[in-house]
């Protein structure tokens, strides 16, 4: 299992080749492109899901309500 292509193989060959900056700075593109997906699924899921949004009052610390009970 492996590939000769893609940001996996490049750190992979320049780890080979004792290639310290272009493995890190493949690397920081990695983790920038995580970011980017990560911000882009939020982004999205704030669309899909704004007609879901709970209203801010519900959200605060409060004490749970009390139950209308015969006690």
């Amino acid at each position: 299992m492996g590939s000769s292509q893609g940001l996996g193989a490049v750190v992979i060959a320049a780890q080979g080749m004792m290639d310290t900056t272009l493995m890190f700075a493949a690397l920081v593109l990695i983790a920038v492109i995580g970011l980017l997906l990560y911000q882009g699924c939020l982004l999205l899921e704030r669309r899909l899901l704004r007609a879901h949004a709970f209203p801010a009052s519900s959200l605060s610390a409060s004490s749970p309500p009390r139950s209308r009970g015969n006690s």
